[in-house]
């Protein structure tokens, strides 16, 4: 699942040695730019005047933080070409955003990229498992997202009471509290479906998010919908003014995957 072709060491060698070479001409310019204010300091004495050469309000403060900023990029770009968002949960999609955001990634180096993306692919069947097992928790009543009030809905009593069967209605994750008959999943819950769909593109031995996909194909499908409703690969959907989403799985094989590896925990073909 996550791409191997980034662990090739000429790869890796490639972009630690461009970061490199990138962060001493900053650290070379930043210098040029204090010995050009030193100069206008040292011409115009006495002055009230301040010769700021790099604005304070548009350009990093120091070579330092502008290096840890693109070190950032770096690893944006490093997450990216492995795939790892196609796989990950959503919580541990936010924990990852949150490293990025804070600057707390690992230095950039050929140690630490090749440790990060072995790490990555010796844990990917976890990964896979919490990830089924976040989109279990969406599916079914009584837990995760919402879901307090729709255990009596017949639908789910029938197909989501043990194990998911045929379909299932989730409740609250259609429309803007500012817009009541939009038909659009509601933002702040979209990464629940995308979560869903994951999950059964993985099941499918496919991948998600590919060039053409915005969120994801559940997640558009449902948001050009003229009247709500239509359907996907794995999905037929229909979205209620109610804000309850109803879905019918296609791919009842799938299904039965996801109940198999929510109920034991084991991965198709891993050994139990």
């Amino acid at each position: 699942m996550i791409d191997s072709d980034i662990i090739k060491q000429a790869t890796v060698i490639q972009m630690v040695e461009s970061f490199d070479k990138a962060s001493e001409l900053i650290r070379r310019g930043f210098n040029l730019f204090e010995q050009a204010e030193q100069l206008l300091k040292e011409g115009f004495i006495p002055t009230h005047c301040y010769f700021n050469v790099l604005s304070r309000y548009e350009h990093p403060h120091s070579a330092e933080i502008s290096i840890r900023r693109i070190e950032t990029e770096g690893w944006k770009q490093i997450l990216d070409k492995m795939g790892i968002q196609k796989i990950i949960s959503a919580k541990r999609k936010q924990e990852l955003d949150n490293q990025l955001e804070k600057h707390e990634m690992p230095p950039l180096t050929y140690t630490e990229i090749m440790a990060f993306v072995k790490m990555c692919m010796g844990n990917t069947p976890a990964m896979i498992k919490e990830l089924a097992k976040e989109a279990y928790e969406v599916l079914m009543p009584g837990r995760g997202h919402g879901h307090w009030k729709t255990g009596h809905y017949k639908t789910n009593i029938k197909h989501a009471t043990y194990a998911l069967g045929k379909g299932v209605i989730i409740q609250n994750i259609i429309g803007r509290y500012y817009c009541p008959d939009d038909k659009m999943v509601n933002s702040q819950s979209e990464h629940l479906l995308v979560v869903v769909d994951k999950v059964f593109h993985i099941l499918d031995g496919k991948s998600i998010l590919n060039e053409g996909s915005y969120r994801s194909p559940l997640v558009d499908a449902i948001n050009t919908a003229e009247d709500g409703k239509g359907k996907t690969e794995y999905f037929k959907f229909k979205a209620c003014k109610n804000r309850n989403l109803h879905l019918t799985f296609l791919r009842i094989d799938l299904v039965k995957m996801l109940n198999e590896i929510c109920g034991d925990g084991t991965l198709p073909g891993e050994t139990k």
